[in-house]
């Protein structure tokens, strides 16, 4: 996620360090010049993206008061909270010991939706926030 990609992409030059920011297609050219100057100064946040057993989200935060972390402390809007909680279900119920799965397509459907949802929130969190997916091995 960390990488901005696509065709809809278009890069500005941060004045401070003369280098090409890219500027997703949700984000304005000031937006990702306030986020680069937050990663410079080491305030942007690193939310990172897995499940986990008794979660009732997938999101962790290093370096924070909190390492778990909720759709509520990110402010996220309801509809993408619920698809990470059922997100977060799916691999409750179908990945019986933390690696294998009930079926293949149920794994592949899951990493699939999953990296849909990591985009999703990537977009949300955009502004102060940098989202890493720790999930599809095993």
């Amino acid at each position: 996620m960390g990488a901005v990609a696509g065709s809809d992409v278009h890069w500005v030059v941060d004045p401070v360090t003369q280098e090409e920011i890219a500027v997703p297609p949700y984000a304005s050219a000031e937006q990702a010049i306030r986020r680069a100057a937050m990663k410079r100064s080491g305030r942007l946040r690193f939310i990172r993206m897995f499940p986990d057993y008794g979660r009732d989200y997938p999101l962790w935060e290093n370096g924070s008061g909190n390492y778990t972390v909720t759709a509520a402390d990110l402010e996220l809007s309801t509809p993408l909270a619920d698809a990470l909680r059922r997100w977060q279900q799916r691999w409750d119920d179908e990945c019986l010991d933390s690696s294998e799965w009930s079926s293949e397509q149920a794994r592949l459907d899951w990493l699939r939706d999953g990296a849909e949802m990591c985009a999703r929130l990537q977009r949300e969190v955009w502004d102060f926030a940098e989202v890493l997916p720790e999930f599809g091995a095993g």
